[in-house]
């Protein structure tokens, strides 16, 4: 709403520009040759994921702990996260600048993310994040008036997302068997699915 038409339209042709060698870039993707045919019942690899989930309570309370924290922190708070920092007195045009800053931080605690696995157990780390997490929320909830406490909860909040995906993503892979692995992700992404309804 702030933005004179010009610039309003200028996005609109940039978007329709990048859309156009999205499309031209679909056309140089390959299908890898294929060495295996699949000749088993698909449902098998349901059944194997089902029973992999409930033969692995480590698999379940992982899940739960990247899951109830997920919900409020990223899906609940990443809706109020704009007007939340505006409100707190951020100019709409420097929202550029703080999610470019939150990126580039984003990529840096990612490429040293070994860094803390030398320090930290993985699961501990899950742990202590989680707990950040709902803090940072509560906080939120609680703090809105002072511009300095809301960038510091959104860079804490993008920061700590940044540790939990690929650690989730490396404990999770390492409970389920490669062999109905994606069947299995699948499965808990519709547990996931309840948990949104629930929460939410």
């Amino acid at each position: 709403r702030d933005l004179a038409e010009s610039q309003f339209q200028f996005l609109i042709l940039i978007g329709i520009l990048f859309k156009i060698i999205e499309f031209l870039l679909i056309f140089s993707l390959i299908n890898p040759k294929s060495f295996d045919q699949f000749r088993d019942n698909p449902y098998t690899h349901v059944k194997n994921g089902w029973q992999i989930i409930r033969r692995s309570p480590d698999l379940i309370k992982v899940f739960l702990n990247f899951t109830i924290v997920l919900i409020p922190s990223v899906v609940i708070f990443g809706k109020f996260e704009q007007p939340y920092v505006t409100g707190a007195g951020l100019p709409v045009a420097w929202l550029g600048v703080l999610y470019a800053s939150a990126a580039l931080l984003s990529m840096l605690i990612t490429r040293h993310l070994a860094w803390l696995l030398l320090r930290f157990k993985r699961t501990t780390l899950m742990q202590l994040s989680g707990v950040v997490t709902l803090l940072a929320v509560t906080l939120a909830s609680f703090l809105f008036d002072s511009l300095w406490i809301a960038l510091v909860l959104f860079f804490v909040l993008r920061m700590i997302r940044s540790i939990r995906q690929p650690l989730y993503s490396g404990i999770i892979n390492e409970h389920i068997p490669s062999g109905s692995r994606a069947t299995t992700l699948s499965l808990l992404n519709l547990v996931d699915s309840a948990f949104d309804l629930i929460i939410l």
